[in-house]
């Protein structure tokens, strides 16, 4: 499959779990939010829930990695309600997201053996 990097933009892949799996350190305490409140977290390049979403390249290696996070995910307590988002960001200035895009994806790339 090809996924060749895009000049400006990315794809960003968050993950929304009800707040009761979240591990503590990701959990919503706010007053609104009770055990079934969805809350939408990160994960990192090695399949951990984050609270920084990942970066990447484009949205064909969002979707592998999707793939690759929907097999991790059928061990966890969470496997029959989490959902993974891809949101696709047409276009950035930031360089943090830049070097982030890069970052993530190598890791992204070496993980799924691509």
């Amino acid at each position: 499959m090809n996924h060749e990097p895009t000049n400006t933009g990315y794809s960003r892949i968050e993950v929304q779990v009800p707040n009761k799996y979240a591990p503590k350190n990701l959990k919503d305490y706010h007053f609104e939010c009770d055990e079934n409140t969805l809350i939408t977290l990160g994960v990192s390049s090695a399949g951990r829930l984050s609270k920084m979403p990942l970066y990447l390249e484009s949205r064909a290696l969002a979707e592998l990695f999707r793939d690759y996070l929907n097999q991790l995910f059928t061990k966890r307590a969470y496997c029959d309600t989490y959902s993974i988002v891809i949101t696709d960001v047409p276009f950035s200035k930031s360089k943090m997201d830049a070097r982030r895009k890069l970052q993530h994806s190598k890791k992204v790339c070496a993980k799924l053996g691509i």
